[in-house]
């Protein structure tokens, strides 16, 4: 889009360094010069005198504009350089965005590797744990049965104990009366 407004912008100046120059050549070839200061002139009529003040006026006019064609094309110019440097300057910060989120895609990337590497192996390890803590509870509740067994048994012996100590205390409890009975 650029280069489309820089090829017309060297069209028109083109064209108007074509006009100066043939406008400077028709006022050297043409019209007569002054002569030190002077004109090389003859006097002219009243109406030739004012198509000369006209054509001096025209000169100095054109002159104007040639300056301030060469002002606004040497501005032109400058602005180009800084378009071409901010341009330039675009592609460069550009180039650096893209490197950063190249960058940023590789360490995300990186970082996830390792969460996902601490995760698999922080899960292993709490599958050993699981597996050890149910393999204890496992020997635990098979540990609860035996001394569950084995107060079974004790609580048997017991009220067998209980039911002697109830025997012997009726069958001493019969001696006595039976002594008491004798005696």
């Amino acid at each position: 889009m650029l280069s489309g407004f820089g090829y017309l912008f060297g069209q028109i100046a083109v064209l108007l360094v074509l006009a100066v120059v043939v406008g400077v050549l028709i006022g050297h070839f043409v019209w007569p010069r002054q002569a030190k200061g002077r004109l090389a002139v003859p006097p002219q009529a009243p109406a030739e005198a004012e198509a000369s003040v006209r054509l001096v006026v025209a000169e100095q006019r054109l002159a104007e504009t040639e300056s301030k064609f060469f002002v606004a094309q040497s501005a032109v110019t400058e602005t180009r350089h800084k378009l071409s440097e901010a341009h330039a300057e675009v592609l460069r910060m550009s180039s650096r965005v893209q490197a950063m989120s190249d960058q940023k895609e590789v360490e995300i990337g990186r970082l996830e590797s390792g969460a996902i590497a601490a995760l698999e192996s922080t899960m292993a390890a709490h599958r050993d744990q699981v597996a050890d803590l149910a393999a204890r509870l496992e020997s635990a509740r098979g540990e609860v049965r035996r001394q569950s067994q084995l107060l079974d048994v004790e609580r048997g012996r017991t009220a067998q104990l209980q039911a002697a100590l109830a025997e012997r205390d009726a069958h001493l409890a019969d001696l006595k009366t039976s002594e008491r009975d004798r005696g």
